[in-house]
């Protein structure tokens, strides 16, 4: 397989994945909508610059549908919340530039909190995206 690395974390790269997950159990009914509308923010300024995939749970997709810029992918899939960065794969790339997707096990940071559909994000992604 060769040896695989960890891109920089400012390096370009091709695609920036988001999870339009926040639940009304974590962030409250009050505070629910304003949290949605600040991911759709994030995702329509990103997506002028590159593609942006946005996992989306079938509840939620009508909001994400009014919310997200047609260059924001909805993608619908299942999740408890919206960490990606710690539910989703770190991608690394081999000596030959094939993508890689390494699954940091995901736990609920200790089973602080409920994770049985995050743990599954990371694979998830990798599978979509193509990476090994």
């Amino acid at each position: 397989m060769g040896k695989w690395f960890m891109p920089d974390e400012a390096d370009a790269h091709t695609r920036t994945w988001m999870a339009f997950g926040a639940s009304e159990e974590i962030w409250g009914a009050e505070l629910l909508p304003r949290v949605q509308e600040d991911l759709a923010r994030i995702a329509n300024a990103i997506a002028r610059f590159e593609p942006v995939s946005m996992l989306v749970r079938a509840e939620d997709w009508e909001i994400a549908e009014e919310l997200c810029d047609e260059g924001v992918e909805l993608i619908e899939a299942e999740m408890d919340d919206l960490w990606i960065r710690d539910t989703g794969p770190c991608f690394v790339l081999n000596g030959d530039g094939r993508l890689g997707a390494v699954d940091l096990n995901f736990n609920g940071w200790g089973q602080k909190q409920d994770y049985d559909r995050d743990a599954l994000v990371a694979s998830w992604v990798a599978r979509r995206s193509g990476a090994k």
